[in-house]
């Protein structure tokens, strides 16, 4: 099982560990950036119908994505990074940052899609 929090961190380029009890810098904003994500997925119908939202390294995609989601198990952590990492990190050219909003914009609208019933993301050929 891989942590969301862990995951999304190493994507960014925090590849710690630290020796301290303490969470490791940038720990709370990049938590609070995740969850609000976390929350924009569940308003369309992704993740548990009772909520979801980490509070640190033990909440894992696999705790999130359950049933017919766990398919997504691909698009959802792209979709979360890229859209962390517009906020948190941004990239300093504006070209890789408009191919990221672009990419986190087709991810959304293909988990979308598949939360209202519209496409099957496992079926080969044509969805049309």
């Amino acid at each position: 099982m891989s942590s969301i929090l862990k995951d999304i961190k190493k994507q960014l380029g925090y590849n710690e560990p630290y020796n301290t009890q303490d969470p490791a810098p940038y720990d709370c904003e990049i938590i609070m950036h995740i969850n609000a994500q976390l929350s924009t997925l569940r308003q369309v119908g992704v993740g548990p119908k009772s909520g979801f939202r980490i509070t640190g390294e033990d909440q894992t995609w696999e705790d999130f994505l359950v049933g017919e989601y766990d398919e997504m198990n691909d698009l959802v952590p792209e979709f979360v990074f890229f859209k962390v990492k517009l906020v948190f990190d941004p990239p300093s050219s504006s070209f890789a940052c408009e191919a990221m909003k672009q990419q986190a914009d087709e991810d959304f609208w293909r988990i979308r899609e598949k939360a209202e019933g519209r496409i099957d993301l496992n079926a080969s050929g044509d969805n049309s």
